[in-house]
């Protein structure tokens, strides 16, 4: 079900959630780059955004293709940006879902507000069914004959 917030106000387009992903990937893969032994460490989160500056970036589409799952959680994230920037949102909350806790924190509001979205484009393909199967019944009872 659409959360009522959503339900009231709307939910983000999928362009507005790609265009909010690109931030939150960014943090998502610093947050991944922590050390665990140094999550509550400020030197650990100042070493983790350096490396993710120096980091190459690689084109992790293959992953969402393929049978070889992602290892790491900076993995996981670029996964789910391949996901997002193709529109595939339900998949792109699948592979977040799997991120171990500092990262599933930073991208939890993302997360919530994609399954929103997904929740509303559901409730709205089902609305349109129903409304083609309604028309259809109707449009037989005229045409019965006497």
């Amino acid at each position: 079900s659409i959360p009522e917030e959503f339900a009231v106000n709307g939910v983000p387009t999928t362009n507005d959630l790609q265009s909010s992903f690109l931030t939150v990937s960014r943090e998502g893969r610093k947050a991944a780059l922590v050390p665990k032994e140094r999550v509550g460490s400020i030197w650990g989160h100042m070493l983790a955004s350096i490396v993710s500056h120096l980091k190459v970036a690689v084109d992790m589409g293959s992953y969402s293709s393929s049978s070889v799952e992602p290892k790491t959680d900076e993995e996981r994230v670029r996964v789910a940006e391949g996901l997002v920037a193709n529109g595939d949102l339900a998949g792109a909350v699948i592979v977040l879902e799997s991120l171990g806790p500092l990262p599933s924190e930073i991208v939890h509001d993302w997360v919530t507000i994609a399954k929103a979205r997904i929740a509303a484009e559901l409730g709205a393909r089902t609305l349109m069914a129903d409304a083609i199967v309604t028309q259809h019944s109707f449009a037989g009872c005229g045409t019965s004959s006497l």
